[in-house]
């Protein structure tokens, strides 16, 4: 209970006890009452009292919570809608964005020094407020105004700032410190893992080349467009007043504006005589009586790639309203953030995917058709009447009719589920590979010609593209594809984690640690390719390749994914020579397509291997989330 809430209670309490008292025993018990008035005045001061000025002074580092014409934010909805209220309350949206405080910093700001490329940063606390040691972020962005390499610079004014606002609360979570431009807030240079308990260099979280330039990341004129309602980055040369309707992704991101609802309902008899009411109410949006397009253009207002040239304020933008006008698309093949073919590949940008389905182009798909904010898990927000393939089967029936003969797989299995097949894991987002929302069949030209994984060998991590074209042109009648050498003789995984590129061999590391696939394809030959990539030029690469290996139960003794090659111990070639002395490799358990890799003894050959590294695909990729 906040101060307010609880003063307001401690009073009404008082005030209310009196009366009975009063009531109770008449007049002769004023004298108890009188005497209970200070005792409840004296707590109500004991528990009420103003923010204290370091408080109210960072308050004035952030973007400042206006108060407007049109938004009422979260807590007005409340009592009308508990239920609704709680299940958000209860989701990540809400703590996508939080003031910085004890409730919400889950990282230890413990006096701990942060040291990466020879650059120190330091964290710790004094009471409530949290603060950091860095080079000056200002300093910084005016010195190196397209980025900063990493490592070298070393000689920046260092300062000391506090964290006044973070985002995040589920995977990772970032902090934002204040600047010498009026309210504009810039990135700490570490995050922190909630998973692994640990900190990490912000361009260690994402998929970013070893030379990456760290860039002192604005809260104000990016994540606050998404990541708050009604933000408004108040932009001024040389000076930001930027304010928010409300930090997080709260009820009126997604039901529009509440002041005229709230006005209009404020009267209990209009409320009860529209509560069975099938017709749209026109004071407020819900987005499940909205049409399937216009629906998903509410979650699209944020889980999109957009145009970065786009011109139109995005918090114009209420729900139901002219998306199409409001808002440019990313070209899809224009950018790294797609396959060439055109399919998003990295995560939070579902809307984009699902625009090129033809479930959504020519059906009633929606993103309501799956995801729910108020009936749902809050991990990934997926309908709990859902979990299952009547998510596709509702619509396609006939397949419903009989599954097996339409997958080819027992009925039990992974290779039966509508989504692993149509929804493959081939974008990536958050340290792991998340399903594509582009729905589609899988098919082996779209390896071929762009790169991206389809949802067979993905799977059969042993078998070639040879194989799953055979298979997809006799089961489906698709046309085969021409293929190269090592297309029709190699296993299809291995060529994307050994010469693929940085997305490729991420997301093929990650399949080599699944389960499914590991049933489907053995689990006794990944780990010397793994071990490969120990020492990959991308942290997250090293990252999923350790991973994987530990699925496996090998012991990676004190390996540290993030540190510089000289620290990483044991790294990849201390790691092959113990899996060597320690494993007895059985080719003839194996598919040709792996058994190209060992000979005859089942000693590993390194031959195909440094080949295939030779020929690897070393176009610099950078997926910023």
């Amino acid at each position: 209970m906040q101060n307010a809430e609880l003063l307001s209670f401690l009073l009404v309490a008082g005030v209310t006890s009196s009366l009975l008292i009063l009531a109770a025993r008449g007049r002769r018990s004023l004298t108890i009452v009188l005497s209970l008035v200070p005792a409840f005045c004296l707590a109500a001061a004991v528990v009420w009292s103003p923010p204290d000025a370091e408080q109210q002074e960072l308050a004035k580092e952030r973007p400042s919570l206006r108060k407007d014409d049109e938004f009422v934010t979260s807590s007005a909805c409340r009592s009308c809608h508990p239920s609704q209220y709680n299940s958000w309350h209860h989701s990540f949206h809400r703590t996508m964005t939080q003031v910085a405080s004890p409730n919400s910093i889950l990282a230890p700001f413990d006096g701990r020094e942060l040291v990466t490329h020879g650059v120190t940063c330091s964290v710790d606390r004094l009471g409530d407020i949290y603060f950091v040691e860095m080079a000056d972020p200002d300093w910084e962005a005016a010195a190196f105004p397209d980025g900063i390499p990493r490592g070298l610079v070393t000689d920046a004014p260092r300062i000391r700032l506090p964290v006044v606002m973070t985002t995040g609360s589920h995977h990772l979570q970032a902090y934002w410190v204040p600047s010498e431009h009026g309210n504009k807030i810039r990135i700490f240079p570490w995050v922190y893992h909630i998973g692994l308990q640990r900190w990490l260099p912000n361009e260690d979280s994402f998929i970013s080349p070893p030379d990456i330039k760290h860039y002192p990341q604005v809260w104000n004129n990016s994540c606050i467009q998404c990541h708050s309602v009604g933000g408004e980055d108040g932009y001024e040369p040389g000076n930001w007043q930027s304010s928010v309707a409300e930090l997080g992704i709260s009820c009126e991101a997604c039901h529009g504006p509440g002041e005229q609802h709230i006005q209009h309902y404020s009267n209990p008899v209009t409320r009860y005589a529209v509560r069975n009411a099938r017709e749209r109410d026109p004071t407020i949006v819900n987005p499940a009586k909205l049409s399937a397009q216009q629906s998903s253009q509410v979650c699209g207002q944020c889980h999109t790639a957009f145009a970065p040239d786009s011109s139109t304020p995005r918090n114009t933008y209420r729900p139901g309203g002219e998306f199409d006008k409001l808002f440019t698309l990313a070209d899809p093949h224009s950018t790294s953030t797609f396959w060439p073919d055109g399919t998003m590949r990295i995560g939070g940008r579902e809307y984009s995917g699902m625009l090129e389905s033809e479930c959504y182009q020519h059906g009633e798909m929606s993103c309501l058709t799956c995801h729910s904010m108020h009936a749902s898990d809050p991990n990934k927000q997926m309908r709990v009447d859902l979990q299952t393939d009547e998510a596709c089967t509702q619509c396609h029936q006939e397949v419903a009719r009989d599954i097996t003969a339409h997958t080819h797989h027992q009925l039990d299995s992974e290779g039966s589920r509508c989504y692993n097949c149509h929804m493959p894991r081939t974008s990536y987002a958050l340290f792991s590979a998340i399903r594509s929302h582009r729905i589609d069949s899988p098919n082996v030209k779209m390896s071929v010609e762009g790169g991206r994984p389809n949802a067979c060998n993905q799977c059969h991590l042993d078998q070639t593209l040879a194989w799953t074209d055979d298979y997809l042109s006799k089961w489906y009648g698709i046309a085969s594809v021409e293929l190269s050498e090592d297309e029709r003789t190699i296993a299809a995984s291995l060529l994307w984690l050994l010469r693929g590129d940085a997305v490729q061999r991420v997301l093929a590391a990650w399949t080599f640690a699944w389960e499914p696939a590991k049933t489907a394809s053995g689990a006794q030959w990944q780990t010397p390719f793994l071990i490969e990539l120990l020492d990959d030029s991308y942290t997250m690469v090293r990252y999923m390749a350790a991973r994987a290996l530990k699925s496996y139960g090998v012991d990676l003794g004190e390996y540290d994914f993030v540190v510089p090659p000289t620290q990483r111990s044991p790294a990849a070639p201390e790691m092959h020579l113990r899996h060597a002395q320690s494993t007895a490799v059985d080719p003839t358990s194996y598919t040709e397509a792996v058994r190209v890799f060992f000979d005859s003894q089942g000693v590993f050959s390194r031959g195909l291997l440094e080949r295939l590294l030779s020929q690897r695909d070393n176009t610099p990729i950078t997926l910023n989330e």
